[in-house]
């Protein structure tokens, strides 16, 4: 799961396309700040993930709050 040539956008969208949910969750651990999901929102990535994802995006959010 470690792989630093992909970014991480790029594997949470393969995450949430595959239903990867480990893949997906070693992804929303790398967001240390909430700026780093800020940022993840602004892509065109962030705009095909699944409502799923969003929330745990959000949920990384409060818990760094």
């Amino acid at each position: 799961m470690r792989s630093d040539d992909i970014a991480v956008i790029t594997k949470l969208v393969w995450a949430d396309q595959y239903c990867l949910a480990k893949l997906q969750d070693v992804c929303v651990r790398t967001f240390k700040t909430t700026t780093d999901i800020k940022a993840l929102k602004q892509t065109e990535e962030y705009k095909n993930l699944s409502d799923t994802t969003k929330a745990a995006l959000l949920e990384k959010i409060f818990k760094l709050l």
